[in-house]
């Protein structure tokens, strides 16, 4: 009996033992930065006539800038996004003419809008566009061999466009890009005896710049 006592005496005074330690809680994940959806770039380049008579009709290379304005719509999957954008190009061909003294003039400025398809990476956005618009381009002559010596062509143009983002910080990049603008029409030149030439074609652009993200 006594046995029994000290027994249960003991067991009143023992301490219960220690819950066991919960579970560690799984690490939250912090949310990805939000993706900044509107571009704007602005880029210098060299531009190239093609599909010109340029034998008749120089010069075949000149310059020219431009800028454009992409806004990102759709993601499609983890690694692309599908956005729109306009384009606005500016391109300048001057040669001396025949005369002394004389020069001769061909710019073209151009509009588009179109579709893009843009590769999400770390730091790098490889990207493609494709659409259509107006090529606005002017011929002026300081000599009077054609005829008329100055004019203006508004013709339907589709574009063409393949380049890479390189990103320096959140907001800030450079931009490497080529296109191709190719046009519907072909306006003609005539000389006084009658011969024709095709001033205006198609313009192949290769260039870089700056892009800021907001």
């Amino acid at each position: 009996m006594l046995a029994a006592l000290v027994l249960a005496s003991v067991w009143a005074q023992a301490e219960p033992a220690p819950p066991p330690p919960p579970p560690p809680m799984p690490p939250i994940e912090e949310p990805p930065p939000p993706v900044q959806p509107n571009t704007l770039s602005v880029v210098g380049q060299l531009a190239t006539r093609v599909r010109v008579d340029e034998q008749a009709l120089p010069p075949r290379y000149g310059f020219g800038i431009g800028g454009s304005f992409e806004r990102r719509l759709l993601p499609l999957g983890r690694s692309f996004e599908l956005g729109a954008a306009i384009d606005f190009l500016y391109d300048h061909f001057e040669t001396a003419g025949a005369a002394a003294g004389t020069t001769d003039v061909t710019s073209d400025t151009s509009f588009a809008l179109g579709a893009t398809l843009g590769w999400v990476g770390p730091g790098v956005r490889p990207f493609v566009a494709l659409g259509g618009g107006l090529n606005v381009g002017y011929f002026t002559s300081s000599e009077s061999p054609l005829v008329p010596a100055s004019t203006t062509a508004v013709q339907p143009a589709a574009r063409a466009v393949a380049g890479v983002d390189l990103a320096f910080s959140k907001a800030i990049g450079l931009v490497v890009r080529a296109d191709y603008t190719l046009t519907f029409t072909r306006p003609l030149v005539v000389t006084p005896s009658g011969r024709t030439f095709s001033r205006f074609g198609d313009v192949l652009h290769v260039g870089a710049g700056v892009v800021a993200r907001f």
